[in-house]
């Protein structure tokens, strides 16, 4: 989520927008001094342009956002300029990877610069073209081959590794959702993988600490996020929905 400041009410706000199959939905809350939201509102529009979770025709979609950001605006009082933006689609996959950097400082203390180089380093694998990382999720460091660490700063070592995550989309998919977005005069903060959002609303440190696996059922497709001792395992989306099921009970009947 992203946080926006509105100039007739000074206080910190956020704004989300999920495009789905069937339907458009806009959520806007302010956060408390203790971190937690209030939600001021949420508003919904039928879904154009859209296909399996996946924007087709953004000029079409753009217009469907634009009259959502209107319903969020007058009935929160808000200005809404800026939007963090779920992205769902089969397209979107996960992949494994592993990554090794040398450690850099002389007196082999471990550094941000460090971490952020193997992580870079976990990312460098090869793609078929119009494919691309959405982000990527460290499930482990091993410093100087000791695994299961979670935090390596500070740590002495030579040699530094990661086991990541990565998050890959299909690259025009992510353009035309931009392309809608903008198009309806609204700024994209950050993209965040559908399944992720998910997970995040409904999972707890707990169950993600135990071992769990979130299934989100939409019009257009079904995704799956499994999360075991507190990180991400694997995420997939299958384009099979409830619409499927409607579909074949009409049909059969």
């Amino acid at each position: 989520l992203t946080v926006l400041t509105s100039n007739r009410m000074k206080q910190r706000t956020l704004a989300a927008l999920d495009i789905g199959t069937k339907s458009l939905k806009m959520t806007v809350a302010k956060v408390e001094e203790d971190g937690s939201l209030e939600i001021l509102g949420v508003v919904e529009e039928p879904s154009f342009g859209v296909r399996k979770s996946v924007v087709v025709k953004p000029e079409e979609t753009a217009k469907h956002i634009a009259a959502l950001m209107r319903k969020a605006e007058q009935m929160t009082s808000f200005s809404i300029e800026e939007v963090v933006v779920s992205l769902g689609g089969s397209r979107l996959f996960a992949v494994s990877s592993h990554g090794l950097v040398a450690v850099s400082r002389a007196d082999g203390s471990i550094s941000k610069e460090d971490v952020d180089r193997v992580l870079q380093a976990a990312q460098t694998f090869s793609l078929s073209q119009n494919q691309e990382i959405l982000e990527a999720y460290p499930t482990q460091y091993v410093v100087d081959g000791e695994q299961g660490i979670r935090e390596p700063i500070g740590m002495r070592a030579v040699r530094l590794e990661t086991d990541v995550i990565a998050i890959c989309l299909f690259s025009p998919d992510l353009k035309n959702l931009t392309d809608a977005v903008l198009k309806a005069n609204l700024e994209i903060t950050s993209v965040v993988a559908s399944p992720l959002a998910a997970a995040q609303v409904m999972l707890s440190p707990q169950q993600k600490e135990m071992g769990v696996a979130v299934v989100d059922l939409g019009a257009g497709t079904t995704s799956l996020a499994v999360f075991e001792e507190g990180d991400l395992k694997h995420i997939v989306v299958l384009p099979i929905g409830a619409e499927n099921i409607t579909h074949d009970i009409a049909i059969g009947l």
